[in-house]
């Protein structure tokens, strides 16, 4: 029996392939190394490109919108097409979006609000220009006034370790400050300050600065103005589309991306954004322009959170609530401005728009539905970081994704910082995992570099993240890399991962409720583990997202046409809208579970007519508490006790809390479920999983799916007993995915499989062995004496050490070495600055007639990174770069056996020691290749009967 889930599994087909990001020096690269490059990333297994000109050695002959980048692109096109890989462009050069030609005082350059200040004394006069702004970034000439207003101060106008407090009234100077001077003289009493609000660029450039890859300097466009836009979609119109180059993005073009929105300015403004904000929010902004700054919120990679201080707030508390209008209408601006003309523009051109739209303090939910391919990243900043630490960032667009029915959620992965040739494939696979049970379903490596760029011709060539020898963000793969050759593997587990990821439809058990616009996606966010321990799976949802017309509840689940969520989480949530409130109490009366931490919102966002609106909200609010679905907890540590007496249990629930972390997919063949284990001890225990049918395993290593022999069906679910190995991801199906025996067994006291469609025992000690079998019956089964284990000590090494020969280029020399006790290359003299390829063999003795009744397990311990195995010769397929484990039975023979494990490592350890690289010299060695222990296992198998 072949299932159309077996079928596609084995062999995906290059849609599910993963993409890398490829970075160039623009037009320098030459149309034969972009063929040759691209030969390399098909052949290691991806599916696509993501070609993004960050740097260029002559930006006027080479740079965004030359002839030579024209012609770079369309060659990129063509090669595309013919080996079949999609070929993504970004929206412009490096990041954020910049435009060449925009200057920082053109009309569609970044703006921002600029605050100046003075303060007065009661009974004294100010006479003068509105108060200054601070300096401007370089480049920035003009500015406008917006604002000039008197506020009294509550106490003192001077700026202590708190926030300043204003009384509630302003005076408006703005007709005098526009005549080019203010007359004006402060009542008596206490201080008072003026401000003068200056709307400016910003003077934003790219990460590589406004000259470094375009001819004209380019400067970051106005997101939140559709001339922002404009300005991208006409370069692009007039300076990097050909009539030839329209026709081949809709044979090879896959999406046009737009990477990290990482903006920065004093307070992110647009020239018509007063007049939006009264238009959408009901009310003048002006009075309330002093409470809008928090010192830093808006500059690029500042910490600083919406929660933090403000600067100034109104003795009658309505600052937070003018904040959170004008964080909603930088929201409603960028999706309408922004987000659509650049979507609209990527679909006349046959692609599809996929962004990273976070970073800012907007909603992220709302932005998120309104981008086809929604993305996030697995940036962290050390290789000892937990691959777990951006669980929770990704969740909170995966609610985006998942509630809008999207096909796709992608991610960048996985940069990290003080990783550049440090870092593995086994730590990648850890990320990889923990994205794919956080909702996301496509991965675009993080990356490819042109080798040759900006002249570096020696080896290891260039990156952009390595520049001076510096140590930064990770990685530069390809052909340079001693693990490249064994990538195929790692690109076939990703792709029939992202296989079974898109399949059916997401099935996830808990949204958990957060409006929030804190820049640094932290703010609200489930912070006690228990949920997750307990085996529950969670998205974060929005006002927006519960709003949508499929979200309603049906059979006790919200939006059963989607991610069918069987319960709501309100997690001490302040505030919420009158029309959420509304939704949630829908949800309520109509049967779902809501569990509510802490006190129910009592407030709504927003400022208008705040009165009314939160009287509805506390209306609505004590209505929800009354339903028969509805209850409250004190604390997130009583929410899955809570869920499991409202009757939601988790998808995958097992006896005690394990750690594992789960997703689902509901597929026409049955349940998929992906288990990854994130800690560093082996998890087993049995799990409950919900569906019908028989249990499966499917192994993305090698594409086969094998039905499980023994399992149960207690209380309309399957229990199967699993074990997952530490960062190990295992894919179980319940369903119809593999031709299962008639019967199973239900217990035994020794491992049963499925081999060749009948049940089998398996076990490492002889005896004989009771089984129970579905129909009742106890079968006692033996199983002859089976030979010992054995540790493999003595092997001989042969060693390729990478490094830079005398002319620059890659170099390899041979070590040979007779190893009589395995250790890492670091405590071996000769070897403990090499990097490179190591090739262990040696040899094992199996009794004679060794048969199909004896059979073993090969366990290589700790290697260190990628390996392959050979075992008399013949090439094991794919082995778990994880577990390092696999069963070599139908491999071995009677006699001598020879066992062969080829390593490659990391580049770091020849980098420490190669001049010109200094951050990488002050990185500690690593501990490469086979360590061991390695062990041969047999094992007896006989036939239930």
């Amino acid at each position: 029996m072949t299932t159309q889930t077996a079928k596609g599994f084995s062999h995906p087909d290059d849609s599910y392939r993963p993409k890398t990001r490829w970075w160039w020096t623009c037009g320098e690269i030459t149309a034969g190394e972009i063929k040759k490059e691209m030969a390399s990333i098909a052949a290691a297994g991806f599916g696509g490109v993501e070609i993004l000109c960050m740097f260029a050695a002559d930006p006027a002959t080479q740079g965004w919108g030359s002839a030579a980048m024209q012609d770079r692109m369309q060659v990129a096109l063509d090669t595309g097409k013919r080996l079949g890989l999609d070929v993504d462009f970004t929206v412009g050069p490096a990041w954020p979006l910049a435009v060449p030609g925009v200057t920082p005082d053109s009309p569609d350059a970044a703006q921002e609000l600029a605050v100046g200040t003075a303060t007065v004394a009661g009974g004294k006069a100010y006479t003068g220009a509105a108060p200054a702004a601070p300096e401007a970034a370089s480049g920035v000439t003009k500015q406008t006034l917006v604002a000039a207003q008197a506020v009294k101060c509550a106490s003192t106008c001077k700026a202590g370790s708190g926030s300043i407090a204003l009384k509630d009234s302003s005076v408006d100077l703005t007709a005098d400050a526009a005549d080019g001077s203010i007359s004006w003289t402060a009542p008596e009493g206490g201080e008072w300050q003026v401000f003068g609000f200056w709307r400016r660029g910003t003077g934003q450039a790219t990460v590589v600065g406004a000259d470094g890859a375009s001819g004209k300097p380019a400067y970051v466009v106005d997101h939140f103005a559709k001339s922002g836009a404009d300005a991208a979609i006409d370069f692009w119109q007039k300076s990097v589309l050909t009539s030839q180059m329209k026709a081949s993005l809709r044979k090879a073009g896959g999406d046009l991306f737009e990477d990290s929105l990482e903006l920065d300015s004093a307070l992110h403004w647009t020239p018509d954004f007063l007049a939006e904000f009264k238009h959408r929010r009901g009310y003048d902004l002006r009075p309330f322009l002093p409470v809008l700054t928090i010192d830093r919120l808006h500059r690029q990679y500042s910490p600083v959170s919406v929660e933090d201080l403000a600067d100034y707030v109104f003795s009658a508390n309505t600052d937070r609530r003018v904040r959170e209008d004008y964080y909603q209408t930088l929201t409603d601006l960028y999706v309408a401005n922004h987000v659509e003309p650049l979507k609209r523009f990527a679909h006349q051109l046959g692609l599809q728009y996929r962004a990273q739209p976070y970073a800012e303090t907007t909603e992220i939910g709302q932005v998120g539905l309104a981008i086809d391919v929604p993305e996030t990243e697995g940036l962290v900043t050390s290789l000892s970081a937990a691959s777990t630490e951006r669980l929770q960032q990704y969740r909170i667009q995966a609610g985006a994704a998942h509630l809008g029915h999207k096909p796709i959620y992608s991610t960048e992965c996985c940069a990290v910082l003080g990783g550049a040739y440090g870092q593995t494939w086994e730590d990648l696979l850890g990320r990889f995992s923990a994205s794919f049970v956080g909702g996301v379903n496509q991965v675009v490596l993080h990356g490819f570099a042109y080798e040759n760029g900006l002249g570096m011709g020696a080896w290891p060539g260039f990156s952009p993240f390595t520049l001076g020898g510096g140590n930064g963000f990770s990685e530069a793969f390809g052909p340079r890399q001693a693990t490249w050759a064994d990538t195929p593997q790692i690109t076939d587990w990703l792709s029939r991962m992202q296989y079974v990821l898109r399949q059916g439809r997401p099935r996830v058990d808990v949204a958990i409720y957060r409006q929030s616009m804190d820049r640094s996606l932290s703010d609200a966010i489930f912070k006690d583990p228990n949920l997750s321990r307990a085996g529950y799976s969670s998205d974060y949802v929005s006002s927006s997202l519960i709003d949508l017309p499929t979200s309603v509840v049906k059979d006790r689940r919200l939006d059963p046409s989607g991610p069918g969520y069987r319960a709501l989480v309100l997690d001490n949530q302040r505030a919420i809208s009158v029309n959420a409130a509304r939704r949630v109490l829908s949800f309520a009366k109509a049967g779902l579970p809501v569990v509510v931490v802490g006190d129910a919102p009592s407030r709504t966002s927003g400022a208008l007519e705040r009165g009314v609106s939160d009287r509805e909200v506390t209306r609505l609010m004590d209505s929800v508490l009354t339903q028969r679905s509805v209850r409250t907890v004190g604390d997130e540590s009583k929410v899955p006790a809570m869920l499991a007496k409202l009757g939601a249990r988790p998808a995958l629930e097992s006896a005690e809390p394990t750690g594992l972390l789960s997703t689902r997919r509901s597929t026409r063949d049955g349940d998929v479920y992906v288990i990854y284990n994130p800690s560093d001890d082996e998890v087993s225990t049995d799990v409950a999983l919900e569906g019908d049918g028989s249990p499966a395993e499917l192994n993305p290593w090698t594409g086969d799916i094998a039905a499980i022999g023994e399992w149960n069906r207690r209380a309309g679910r399957t229990i199967v007993s699993i074990a997952v190995a530490p960062h190990q991801t295992r894919v179980i199906g319940v369903g119809n995915f593999a031709h299962a025996p008639v019967n199973h067994a239900l217990s035994s006291e020794a491992e049963v499989a499925v081999d060749g469609g009948r049940l089998v025992i398996r076990s490492n000690a002889s005896g004989t062995f009771r089984t129970v079998l579905s129909t009742g019956r106890t079968v006692k089964t033996v199983l002859p004496k089976v030979p010992a284990a054995r540790t493999l000590d003595r092997w001989h090494l042969a060693v390729s050490d990478w490094h830079r020969g005398a002319d620059g280029a890659l170099e390899k020399t041979d070590h040979e070495l007779e190893v009589s006790r395995l250790e890492p290359w670091s405590q071996i003299p000769e070897l403990q600055d090499v990097s490179g390829v190591g090739t262990y063999t040696t040899t094992m003795h199996a009794p004679q007639g060794w048969t199909g009744g004896r059979h073993a397990r090969l366990s290589l311990g700790d290697v260190f990174d990628t390996f392959r195995v050979k075992v008399n010769g013949e090439p094991i397929p794919a082995v778990d770069q994880v577990t390092g484990s696999v069963d070599i039975s139908r491999y071995l023979k009677g006699g001598s056996n020879t066992i062969e494990v080829r390593v490659a490592t990391t580049l770091r350890n020849r980098l420490r020691v190669t001049p010109g690289f200094p951050g990488q010299a002050s990185e500690a060695r690593q501990d490469y290749g086979l360590i061991g222990p390695v062990t041969v296992t047999p094992y007896g198998q006989a036939a239930l009967r």
